[in-house]
């Protein structure tokens, strides 16, 4: 997702809008029609065209604080399997996650193994 239009780009677009039409504007300033709607449905309704604030997002099922319950498997046994270490992280936290979360997680701490044959 691209990154909200400046404050400043937004007031000029808004005090152009004020004395021309919509595509008019937006050809100007380089924004799509619907961007210069927007922003005069947000003056309106909000007396500001501040861009809204973020709107988080999930919460993650495993955190940092996590790791040394990741370190611990994997110390007992370097080759368990993803679907174990997530069967055990749910025995042990209550807290239920994939095998493919387990994968993400050691990806992100950048933990490499080595499975033995």
């Amino acid at each position: 997702m691209p990154a909200p239009l400046s404050v400043d780009l937004r007031r000029r677009v808004l005090d152009a809008a004020r004395s021309a039409t919509a595509p008019v504007v937006a050809a100007r300033f380089g924004v799509s029609v619907s961007t210069v709607h927007r922003l005069r449905h947000l003056d309106r309704i909000q007396g500001s065209v501040e861009p809204r604030p973020h709107g988080g997002g999930h919460t993650p099922l495993v955190t940092d604080d996590d790791r040394p319950l990741f370190d611990g498997y994997l110390a007992e046994n370097p080759s368990m399997p993803h679907a174990t270490i997530a069967r055990r992280f749910e025995a042990d936290t209550g807290r239920a996650i994939s095998r493919q979360t387990v994968q993400r997680m050691l990806g992100l701490w950048r933990v490499t193994r080595k499975k033995s044959p």
